[in-house]
């Protein structure tokens, strides 16, 4: 079972460390919702940045989900410059006819994502904690 899920930060968050380990979290807490567990692995596809990915910050996170017992095991695999073709840059090219659309409010956004044809539909939430 697969979910597809778009959180949209409207600005509120500067991109870094702090808004991937927020995401990491989020994507764990909606995990549980679903299967009311944790798989004890976990793998992550991240791109291959420095900034965001690959700092002292998120590796401490995981490091902490494995001290905790939360994982048994973290892999990380960083996707290699031009990775066009993984599924999340073909989630976007289902996006991009969806985005030449005038959008001028968050609402036109979510909705031009939550219609475009993905299977199974888009899940839009909002990082405005």
């Amino acid at each position: 079972n697969r979910k597809v899920m778009f959180w949209l930060n409207h600005d509120i968050f500067e991109n870094g460390s702090n808004l991937i380990v927020t995401l990491i979290y989020l994507l764990l807490e909606e995990f549980v919702k679903d299967w009311s567990k944790l798989p004890r692995k976990l793998h992550l596809n991240l791109d291959n940045c420095w900034k965001e990915n690959k700092n002292r910050f998120l590796f401490s996170f995981l490091a902490s989900l494995l001290q905790l017992n939360i994982f048994e095991e973290i892999t990380c695999d960083y996707l290699m410059v031009g990775h066009t073709g993984n599924e999340v840059d073909q989630l976007f090219s289902c996006l991009c006819p969806q985005f030449k659309a005038n959008i001028t409010t968050i609402e036109i956004l979510k909705e031009k994502i939550t219609s475009a044809p993905i299977t199974p539909k888009p899940i839009c939430k909002s990082l405005d904690f």
